[in-house]
């Protein structure tokens, strides 16, 4: 079974990234609907500097945006 990821999943993901990123040196993204390097690169340096902790809280954030 594949997992379609719609653009407005997507969205929600970016404006969450770029929510947690302020402050940071976690690179903003583009909230343009696309899964592209710069959004993968800016999930993957989040879930490195913030962890299991910083992971619960991004599923948190995207369920809330639901």
């Amino acid at each position: 079974m594949s997992m379609k990821i719609t653009a407005i999943a997507i969205r929600r993901l970016q404006r969450a990234l770029n929510a947690f990123a302020r402050g940071t040196d976690i690179p903003r993204v583009k909230v343009d609907g696309r899964l592209g390097r710069r959004t993968v690169a800016s999930l993957v340096r989040f879930l490195a500097e913030r962890g299991p902790q910083g992971e619960a809280a991004l599923v948190r954030a995207l369920a809330a945006l639901h």
